[in-house]
C-alpha cells in the first residue's frame, strides 16, 4: 500500500459504518457490493513483486483476503490488527510483537507467530524486487521466541518499521497454502481477512464471498465483486446506473459531479 492511500478494504468498512446511501429505487443496501478497477487483478500473492497498472487493483483485493500485523484506519492512523500489541527496545532496534490468538486462515490452519515469521522471511528474502526491496533492507532478523510471539531486529533504530508492516508485501498468508499450491498460490490465496476468494477464472470478474471463520466484526456485504473496466467513462456509467457501487481511478471533475 502506498503511503497515505487507504486501501478498498477501509473504503468498504467506512461506507458500511456510515451507512450505504442507497440509489434511487433501492429498497436497501446491497448485499453484494461491485467495485470496478482500471485494471484486472492477476496475483493475490503478497510476495510476488507488484506489476503496473494492476498493482493499484491487487491491493485493493488483497487487503481483503489478508491481515497484516497493523494497518491504516479510515483516518490513515496506523492500529493493531493481528498484532494486538508491541514494544520498542531501548536500543530502538528491537522490536517485539504480540500475536493474536483465536485467528485462523481460511484454509483452516492456526496463526502463529511462526506464520508471521515465514511470510516476512518472504518478504526479506526478494533481492531483485526493486519496488519493495527498501522497505525490507531494514530488517537485519526475524524469529519467534514462542507461538504468540514475533521479533523483528533492524540493522540501525528504524521508525519506520510499522510503515512497512502495514505495506501490502508484508499481508499475512497461510504457509500450508503457499506450500500446497506453490506457483499457483497467487490465484488459491488464503488469508485470515473477512473475504476469500469464491470464483476467479481468466477474464471474468474476481468474486470474493464472506468468510465464516474469520476472527474480527461481521462484514457488511455477503459477497464483493471486482471488475476490470479500463475505461474511465465506463466506470463513471457504472456508478451511475448503479451497476457499481465503489470506483477506482474516477477523474477529478467526475467526481465532483457524482458528489451532486
Amino acid at each position: 500500500m502506498t503511503r497515505g492511500r487507504l486501501p478498498i478494504a477501509g473504503v468498504i468498512a467506512a461506507l458500511f459504518a456510515g451507512g450505504l446511501t442507497p440509489l434511487p429505487g433501492d429498497a436497501q443496501a446491497p448485499s453484494t457490493l461491485t467495485v470496478v478497477q482500471s485494471a484486472a487483478v492477476t496475483s493475490l500473492d503478497p510476495a510476488e513483486p507488484p506489476v503496473f497498472p494492476a498493482h493499484p487493483a491487487r491491493d485493493d483485493a488483497a487487503f481483503l483476503v489478508y491481515d497484516g500485523l497493523v494497518r491504516f484506519n479510515e483516518q490513515l492512523t496506523l492500529v493493531p490488527q493481528l498484532a494486538t500489541s508491541w514494544t520498542v527496545a531501548s536500543d530502538g532496534r528491537t522490536w517485539t510483537f504480540k500475536i493474536r490468538g483465536g485467528v485462523a486462515f481460511q484454509d483452516g490452519s492456526p496463526l502463529t507467530a511462526q506464520a508471521v515469521v515465514a511470510n516476512f522471511k518472504r518478504a526479506v528474502d526478494r533481492p531483485t524486487d526493486q519496488s519493495t526491496r527498501p522497505l525490507w533492507d531494514p530488517v537485519e532478523s526475524v524469529s519467534a521466541p514462542d507461538a504468540a510471539t514475533v521479533q523483528i531486529v533492524t540493522k540501525e533504530p528504524h521508525g519506520a518499521l510499522l510503515y512497512t508492516l502495514a505495506d501490502g508485501s508484508a499481508l499475512i498468508a497461510s504457509p500450508q497454502a503457499v506450500d500446497t499450491w506453490g506457483a499457483q498460490y497467487k490465484v488459491h490465496p488464503a488469508g485470515t481477512g473477512p473475504y476469500q476468494v469464491d470464483r476467479w477464472d481468466a477474464g471474468t470478474p474476481l468474486e470474493m464471498l464472506r468468510t465464516p471463520r474469520f476472527w474480527g466484526d461481521r462484514p457488511g456485504f455477503d459477497r464483493i465483486v471486482f471488475r476490470d473496466v479500463p475505461d474511465p467513462g465506463a466506470r463513471v456509467a457504472m456508478i451511475r446506473s448503479a451497476q457499481a457501487q465503489v470506483a477506482e481511478g474516477i477523474p477529478p471533475e467526475s467526481a465532483d459531479d457524482l458528489q451532486r
